[in-house]
């Protein structure tokens, strides 16, 4: 359909459309592990949904806002959902990386950088006096 418009100004909160869930029985995330790899778990919706409000409320206070880009490198868990819907909450644009069991890889490092648009040797830091 050439030239459609749908559902002009409309906005979607994506992070509201999965947590609208929380009130239902059931789990949310289900993990199973590798030999060797992380512990399985599991979140019900209710622990999500805690979850995803700690980590947004933790990132605010260290001054994080939407627009901002911030990079994660995470261990392959349910946890780093939490995290990645926290950051969507807030409107910040992430990236995020799964650790690998034997470590970070120089080329993990590399693309990282890349994918953050920074030079290898830039240090991340938290936003405020000793970030800017």
């Amino acid at each position: 359909m050439p030239g459609a418009r749908w559902f002009p100004g409309t906005r979607l909160n994506y992070v509201d459309q999965v947590l609208r869930h929380e009130k239902l029985p059931g789990l949310a995330l289900i993990a199973e592990s590798e030999p060797g790899g992380p512990t399985a778990g599991s979140l019900s919706w209710a622990e999500l949904r805690r979850q995803v409000a700690a980590v947004a409320h933790t990132l605010r206070g260290l001054g994080v806002k939407k627009g901002d880009r911030i990079v994660g490198y995470l261990p392959d868990v349910p946890q780093a959902i939490g995290s990645f819907l926290a950051t969507a909450s807030i409107g910040v644009g992430q990236r995020l990386s799964m650790t690998e069991p034997e470590g970070p890889s120089k080329a993990r490092a590399q693309r990282i950088a890349v994918a953050g648009e920074l030079p290898q040797s830039t240090p991340l830091q938290p936003p405020g006096p000793q970030g800017q």
